[in-house]
């Protein structure tokens, strides 16, 4: 699938999920790169710094999320978007439960959502 395609699955779910925010994204500059690594994992980088391990980020969102698997909150937030490995281990470890995102970066967000099919976990209620 091409990225201008991908961009727009993604933001048609954004859109009637979350309308305010679809906005501010698509009128947001594109930040950051993706780039895979050798596990053909995306991998992110932004002002020079990468979000996650750039060797095994999945490993790494799944190792954070088993932190508070002891827990059991009822609702959870999170401080961004990108790349969406630790929101896939929320949901997986979490099945249910409320999951709140902000993101401080709609730029950074619009690439992600032009470069991943991000729909099933964008329409996960």
């Amino acid at each position: 699938m091409a990225s201008s395609e991908i961009y727009k699955k993604n933001l048609s779910v954004l859109e009637k999920r979350f309308p305010d925010f679809a906005k501010i994204v698509d009128s947001s500059i594109p930040m950051g790169t993706i780039a895979l690594n050798k596990r053909g994992e995306i991998t992110i980088t932004a002002m020079g710094e990468f979000f996650f391990n750039q060797h095994s980020p999945v490993y790494e969102a799944e190792k954070r999320v088993e932190h508070f698997q002891k827990r059991s909150p009822d609702l959870l937030v999170v401080i961004g978007f990108s790349p969406l490995y630790h929101l896939a281990a929320l949901q997986k470890t979490f099945c249910g439960k409320k999951i709140c995102v902000y993101e401080p970066m709609p730029g950074l967000a619009k690439t992600v959502l032009s470069s991943v099919d991000c729909s099933e976990i964008l329409e996960d209620p």
